[in-house]
């Protein structure tokens, strides 16, 4: 078992390994951006290569981007469902950027729609996010108590139509 934390990025991605390190952290979570708005600013090149190279030396791992809270991968909404897949493409570039091979994300929520479409839904956002950008980052979906019109509290029941 690894131990980590959600590291903050307030004062540039260069300082979280430091940060990471100083907690004893073994795996560490961020986000690369503000995880409440849908902007963001490009990462500093110096910042990214000096993130890059303590990665590598800290031994920390897995390391993982978390999409922020926004996006909702499920969305019946066209204008909502492609911020969310564009956010998703976003934080996949921005993570092999910076050598981080997971992009964790919430699964979204259903609101008017029955859980086999949004399920649907999601796996299309995920297939034209994988095709759009082409590197070697994981997408992982995280689970959820499945409140409300939360999905992801029970995969691998249901029917869920995602790809094996």
């Amino acid at each position: 078992m690894r131990f980590g934390f959600h590291i903050s990025i307030s004062q540039g991605i260069a300082t979280v390994i430091e940060k990471a390190q100083q907690t004893r952290c073994e795996t560490i979570q961020l986000f690369s951006r503000n995880p409440r708005g849908w902007k963001y600013r490009n990462l500093p090149a110096d910042q990214v290569e000096g993130f890059k190279e303590q990665l590598m030396k800290s031994g920390i791992s897995p390391c993982v981007l978390h999409l922020p809270y926004l996006p909702n991968l499920a969305s019946a909404d066209p204008n909502l469902y492609a911020k969310s897949v564009d956010s998703l493409c976003a934080d996949m570039a921005r993570a092999g950027k910076l050598t981080i091979p997971f992009v964790v994300a919430h699964v979204g929520k259903r609101l008017e729609l029955s859980k086999g479409r949004a399920m649907a839904r999601v796996a299309a956002a995920i297939s034209r996010s994988l095709k759009k950008v082409p590197n070697d980052v994981m997408i992982l979906l995280e689970n959820t108590a499945g409140q409300g019109t939360a999905l992801g509290a029970n995969f691998g029941t249901g029917g869920y139509p995602f790809p094996h």
